[in-house]
């Protein structure tokens, strides 16, 4: 398995490859398990911030990183260096290898497994960097078709796997992510209360989760908040928690703009984040494009009312348990929040459909899924 998404800060990739690698061993441990990780193999699963080591590559990265200009581009060229030099000399085959971050590394095995998260480097390339789009692009179409089974994290991607890729639908399985329920729960208002406390959080938020990128559409989300009543705004702010991605600028400055109403929190800890899915009076994730969208279903299993953009895959996904609205109106986006701000009964419908619909997923019930899938190769 290769686990070389488990890289600080933890995003989505490297949370669900954590969470199937760690739930496939626990379910199956009578299957010997080798993890690829930070040019290294190893029989032990790496934790979700990495392995501590000092070795060189830390010490590469590290001057890398000082470089902006070098950094760009030059991390996943070393990354790639370094893993394809490690495997050069790795002569064992395994019976199986499972990629779960869609683009192939060169171990020798009898049958292999890839999970294609989304298309949006391939559909929408102006979201990314040029860099970026054309390292995936490369790598992916070289490698992708030599695997046996793919797995897909949604309906949605599968479809699309089958138009881009053209694959057959039989070649292709559907395998939902799921919710850590371990932390993402509701807690003792006590415990809340102190963490409003020492984060001086507003008594009334509107949160977001997720990082600052493009396809992530915050721009409209803060024109929206920004077309709310006045009285609106003056007792519900605006919270926003997650990566800062790329092509950000005009968000930033918007932030800025905004002041006091819009307050950016980073990359936060999944405890916070979990404490910030609790706190908050609704949870909004107007993203244009998803492989599945997991930040709401956490939200839910918090207990907080969520209301998405109306793509494909959250309505897949979400069914009846979220409020929907068109992600290229601003207008439409700030009409739905400001009905939900002003109605408590529709958020309490809201939460209790959540609450529900969080419980059908779990990644112990994923992990389950993979192994099937696996069996399935031979």
């Amino acid at each position: 398995m290769n686990t070389a998404s488990l890289l600080n800060p933890l995003t989505g990739i490297g949370n669900y490859t954590y969470q199937v690698t760690k739930w496939i061993n626990l379910s199956e441990p009578r299957h010997k398990y080798t993890y690829f990780y930070n040019g290294k193999f190893s029989n032990k699963l790496p934790g979700p911030i990495g392995l501590q080591d000092k070795s060189a590559f830390q010490t590469a990265k590290g001057l890398i990183d000082q470089v902006p200009l070098l950094s760009k581009y030059a991390r996943s060229a070393w990354r790639l260096w370094r893993e394809n030099w490690a495997i050069k000399f790795h002569v064992k085959k395994y019976d199986l290898y499972f990629e779960p971050n869609f683009l192939l590394i060169d171990v020798r095995a009898r049958k292999k497994v890839a999970t294609v998260h989304d298309f949006s480097f391939y559909l929408h390339p102006e979201w990314h960097l040029e860099g970026t789009v054309n390292y995936l692009c490369r790598i992916f179409f070289e490698r992708i078709h030599q695997v046996d089974k793919i797995i897909t994290v949604s309906k949605t991607i599968k479809k699309e796997v089958v138009d881009i890729l053209q694959f057959n639908e039989e070649e292709v399985e559907v395998i939902y992510n799921g919710v850590n329920h371990d932390i993402f729960k509701q807690y003792p208002e006590r415990e809340l209360n102190k963490y409003c406390r020492e984060k001086n959080l507003p008594e009334n938020f509107i949160l977001y989760v997720g990082s600052i990128e493009p396809r992530k559409n915050l721009m409209r989300l803060l024109e929206s908040y920004e077309m709310l009543s006045n009285q609106l705004k003056r007792n519900v702010k605006l919270v926003l928690a997650g990566f800062k991605g790329w092509k950000n600028k005009q968000v930033m400055d918007k932030l800025t703009e905004l002041g006091e109403d819009v307050s950016y929190y980073g990359y936060v800890s999944n405890y916070e984040l979990a404490c910030l899915y609790n706190l908050c009076t609704l949870f909004v994730y107007p993203s244009l494009y998803e492989g599945f969208g997991l930040p709401p279903l956490e939200a839910m299993a918090c207990g907080a009312p969520a209301l998405v953009s109306g793509i494909p895959v959250h309505k897949e996904i979400y069914g009846e348990s979220a409020l929907y609205f068109n992600p290229a109106s601003a207008e439409e986006m700030s009409f739905v929040l400001q009905s939900a701000l002003e109605d408590t009964d529709i958020r309490q419908e809201l939460k209790r459909r959540g609450k529900e619909k969080a419980k059908e997923f779990s990644w112990e019930k994923s992990a389950m899924e993979h192994l099937r899938v696996f069996e399935k190769c031979f």
